[in-house]
Formats: C-alpha cells, sequence, structure tokens
C-alpha cells in the first residue's frame, strides 16, 4: 500500500480546491491501493519564516515545536508520494502554503524532498 500526503493551502473543505483533491484521490483509490492524509493549512497553523537561516545549518526550523510544523514534516516523511494542491492568487500560491513551503525550505535545500515522488 502506498502512503500519500496531500497538502493543501486551503482554509476550507468547501474550496473548489478541496474538492478537486477528493476527486483526484477518490479515482486514484479506484485504481490502487493507497493510504492518504490531507494536510490543511489553516490560519494560524504556522509561525511565519524569520529567513534566520538556522534550518539550513540545523537541518531543522528552530520554530517547529511551536506550532504545526515538525507533525506535518513528520507526516511528509512517512509518506511515498507527495501531493502539494493550492488555489492560485495573483499567479501565485496561496499564502498558507507560501508560508510552508518557506518555513519546510531546508527539506529542498537538503534534498529531503529527492525521495518522492512530487504531483
Amino acid at each position: 500500500m502506498k502512503k500519500i500526503c496531500a497538502v493543501i493551502g486551503v482554509e476550507s473543505k468547501k474550496s473548489l480546491n478541496f474538492f478537486a483533491l477528493e476527486c483526484f484521490l477518490q479515482k486514484w483509490q479506484e485504481k490502487e491501493d493507497i493510504l492518504c492524509n490531507i494536510i490543511m493549512l489553516k490560519n494560524n497553523t504556522l509561525e511565519y519564516c524569520d529567513e534566520c537561516g538556522h534550518c539550513l545549518i540545523h537541518k531543522r526550523c528552530y520554530k517547529e515545536n511551536n506550532d504545526l510544523l515538525k507533525k506535518y514534516i513528520d507526516e511528509i516523511e512517512r509518506s511515498d508520494i507527495l501531493i502539494i494542491s493550492t488555489p492560485v492568487y495573483a499567479n501565485n500560491l496561496s499564502a498558507r502554503l507560501l508560508n510552508f513551503v518557506n518555513r519546510s525550505r531546508y527539506l529542498a535545500e537538503t534534498q529531503q524532498l529527492c525521495k518522492f515522488r512530487l504531483i
């Protein structure tokens, strides 16, 4: 069984983006045995990135115990496939997803994301 982690940058399960993600995962489950966890980046679940560079040196954010970042990263690391989903605002990621990307930047910088099939 494949484990999938989907990170979605929306506040509500009523959004079109969440609906599209659910439809995609349902179709996938019809074809393959998968276990999926959806991480919804709701308001105030993550503190903002200070751009201090601590994470690049220590391979972790110094704020990770103050919010849900460590929990999210642990869930991603236990997965085989990572799906990132966001509505597009002004040709950019949602603010929630952009903050998550900034806070977890060390995963990309240290090549830890290379093990995932990204969708």
